[in-house]
């Protein structure tokens, strides 16, 4: 938006938080994010952090039960001792009570309200009421269109809802299937009849809170829809949502999935809104003029004749050569920038693509393709049909897209759909051998267990962007969120403490911190200012802000540089990704993770169970101490 754009926006609609956080979180902040404080005052790790509505008040709550309440500029305003009895997991600021009234919920089984300036003055654990669960409670959500209400999710699988006018609790939802345990849930602040619930499992279901009977959609991946992975893997990647969080215009969610990456879903009503692959496979099958035959010198001929453009041309000798050397994640991060660059040339010129500029979009697309299959970590092959689905919706007679294509089905044993592939391209190219290895596949290919079908897909709504490099197999509580006025940037925690942050356009991780020394969980932007607070197994808080912005200087030593890790982004998106292998192959291994789980269990007993886990994904049961004391998180 250009500054006499931004000046009308400004008379017209005034400066709304919404519209500061576009202004303030630009590219150049971004850049010069680093960290600017360290709030001391807990004891246990930091398992949840929220902002007030105006952002001039963080509340945090520990393991240790005790809650704080910081000042915008990091200062301790109040701190107190709740009256939980176990590792607090998510507190948030009641929109009714004047930012006075908090609630809390724990693991164990119960929900406080307090009166926090009340709260702060007395030397013994306190609570202004409490309500009770039928199992831990995980999150706490609020809603400043029912300033009243507040609402919970707990592993007992069910969501409630509470009024403060009068106490009362009331039971919303209960999961059908015992196995779920409920672990997150969002309010559309834009469509306030809107409810996520994150659960231990990969989908989504989204209710409208007038009619409860049925979700009103289901958000999965299409990877997991279909997915013919052993359920002995399935079990050992411990799928789990961790976070959701619906955007600023209420039309779009984030979902962190636990042992895989973060998703972006479209929610507005409608089918229009789901991406159809398996329809736009079957489109380039039912291509006329490609189901011709066509001799070998004529397929050549179309090679030769296809103009390219040359604008990536430098870029693209780049990548192929990062391809060749195996740095798989350096090229995809070239294909997807090229991408997003030529997409905006054409939005800009508001015209139809030229043939040039359609050829090499599809080319860059292509390319990307080969290089997800080849990385192959999880998701990536279904992100590599993607690509190669709208490669040859650019160019249908792109050769390369067309083997991919197949190559990415059999590698997903969708062998079906990969021989329908398969079948034309040999009717196209006769005599080509590229993809006889496949031809071998597929006569020795088994049915799938779960075969790629419409009446499948209908089932859920598909997601449209996916983020990854991160870690997210130790903890069920990660986060990750939206950041800037505009969702411009993704920003999310990870098992090896660092602090990522996506550029939504690319998919790129443009920046990474080092915000914890063991475990980062909590991720919360501020509403107005480019700023993010953070938290994890640590017993701190940490603040990210532009130097510029920050007088203060950080307490801990060798701040801020050595905890600024962006020259290092690609090393650790490797060795998270080598980390999340040996987690499965160990989980894979029954006899060897009992034996890794008695070892752990006879380690906490002789701890006298000082070291509990609040938050572990392993963990069942409530985790209880004795006698108040913190329950520390085990750093696994």
């Amino acid at each position: 938006m250009k500054i006499h754009e931004w000046l009308e926006h400004r008379e017209l609609n005034g400066t709304s938080p919404r519209f500061q956080h576009d202004l303030i979180v630009t590219p150049e902040n971004v850049r010069n994010l680093q960290h600017t404080n360290t709030l001391i005052g807990h004891d246990g790790c930091v398992n949840t952090l929220s902002w007030n509505k105006p952002g001039r008040l963080l509340v945090s709550g520990s393991d240790d039960q005790h809650i704080i309440i910081w000042e915008e500029a990091g200062r301790l305003r109040h701190k107190f001792q709740t009256a939980h009895t176990n590792n607090i997991f998510s507190v948030q600021f009641l929109p009714c009570g004047n930012d006075r009234l908090l609630v809390s919920c724990a693991g164990d089984y119960a929900v406080l309200l307090h009166d926090y300036e009340y709260s702060s003055r007395k030397n013994e654990p306190s609570a202004t009421y409490k309500w009770e669960c039928g199992g831990r409670v995980k999150r706490l959500v609020t809603s400043y269109n029912d300033p009243y209400l507040f609402w919970s999710a707990s592993e007992d699988a069910v969501i409630k809802q509470y009024d403060v006018r009068d106490n009362n609790s009331t039971h919303l939802i209960k999961a059908s299937h015992p196995p779920h345990q409920f672990k997150s849930l969002a309010l559309n602040e834009n469509r306030p009849e809107m409810m996520a619930i994150a659960m231990n499992d990969s989908t989504v279901p989204i209710y409208d809170r007038r009619n409860l009977k049925e979700p009103i959609l289901k958000l999965c991946t299409a990877y997991f829809t279909f997915s013919n992975e052993s359920e002995r893997r399935r079990i050992a990647r411990s799928i789990s949502v961790t976070h959701v969080a619906f955007n600023n215009r209420g039309d779009e969610i984030i979902v962190n999935i636990g042992g895989d990456s973060v998703y972006i879903y479209n929610v507005l009503i409608g089918n229009q809104h789901n991406p159809d692959l398996l329809q736009g496979i079957e489109d380039f099958l039912s291509h006329v003029e490609l189901n011709l035959p066509s001799t070998s010198e004529e397929a050549e001929n179309r090679e030769k004749e296809k103009p390219i453009a040359e604008k990536f041309r430098d870029e693209r000798n780049t990548a192929k050569e990062l391809f060749n050397d195996k740095k798989y994640n350096e090229a995809i991060d070239i294909y997807s920038k090229c991408i997003y660059s030529s997409e905006q040339l054409i939005r800009k010129r508001k015209s139809l693509l030229t043939q040039e500029e359609a050829a090499e979009l599809s080319l860059l697309l292509s390319n990307r393709a080969i290089c997800l299959l080849q990385r192959a970590w999880e998701g990536d092959i279904m992100e590599s049909i993607r690509d190669n689905i709208r490669s040859l919706e650019f160019d249908p007679e792109n050769k390369k897209a067309h083997y991919r294509l197949a190559k990415s089905l059999v590698a997903l044993k969708q062998y079906n759909w990969a021989k329908r592939v398969y079948e034309l391209y040999l009717r196209r190219y006769p005599g080509d051998l590229s993809l006889d290895s496949v031809g071998k596949v597929l006569q020795k290919g088994k049915e799938p267990k779960k075969e790629w079908t419409h009446e499948l897909v209908d089932q859920y709504r598909d997601s449209q962007e996916r983020f990854c490099g991160h870690s997210n197999m130790n903890t069920d509580i990660k986060e990750a969120n939206w950041f800037g006025g505009r969702d411009q940037y993704i920003v999310g925690g990870s098992d090896c403490g660092s602090l990522f942050l996506w550029e939504r356009s690319t998919g790129c991780v443009i920046g990474l911190w080092k915000a914890d020394d063991h475990i980062l969980n909590c991720v919360q932007p501020h509403p107005s200012r480019c700023l993010i607070a953070t938290s994890g197994i640590d017993s701190v808080v940490r603040l990210w802000e532009p130097a510029r912005f920050s007088t203060y200087v950080p307490a801990e030593v060798g701040e801020p540089s050595e905890r600024d890790r962006r020259d290092s982004i690609y090393e650790t998106m490797f060795q998270n990704q080598q980390r999340a292998i040996r987690m499965q192959d160990l989980m894979h291994n029954s006899e060897v993770f009992q034996a890794l789980l008695a070892t752990i269990g006879m380690q906490m007993d002789t701890n006298n169970n000082d070291q509990g886990n609040g938050e572990d994904r392993s963990q069942g049961g409530s985790g209880e101490g004795s006698g108040g004391q913190p329950i520390r998180c085990r750093q696994s």
